[in-house]
């Protein structure tokens, strides 16, 4: 287990996609566990551990999984933060349930 100092490791899962490629969940540490309901809007984030565990990474690792995973799927503000800031994610696309972000990618070749 990689020691990124508190508040700054992310877990990452990554499983193959047969025919495209690699699906990255990625979760900020501190949200693993987290659920999220927004009855009016009929939403209901979880952060689950099932989906989400695999191993911790720090910041260069997360930054470059990002960059080569065709499917992202990304809880947790410091990880969409980072996906933001490399243009993978535009801002409008965030979904938020009471303060807890969650944003899907798809990158398509053709």
């Amino acid at each position: 287990m990689e020691d990124c100092g508190v508040g700054r490791g992310f877990s990452l899962r990554l499983i193959e996609v047969p025919g495209y490629g690699v699906m990255a969940a990625l979760a900020d540490l501190e949200e693993l566990g987290r659920v999220e309901e927004d009855r009016d809007r009929g939403l209901r984030l979880e952060v689950s551990p099932a989906f989400y565990s695999g191993r911790i990474v720090c910041m260069e690792e997360a930054r470059r999984v990002l960059s080569t995973a065709t499917i992202l799927v990304l809880a947790g503000r410091r990880i969409i933060s980072l996906a933001v800031e490399m243009g993978l994610v535009n801002p409008d696309s965030i979904l938020e349930v009471n303060g807890l972000p969650h944003v899907q990618v798809y990158k398509f070749r053709f």
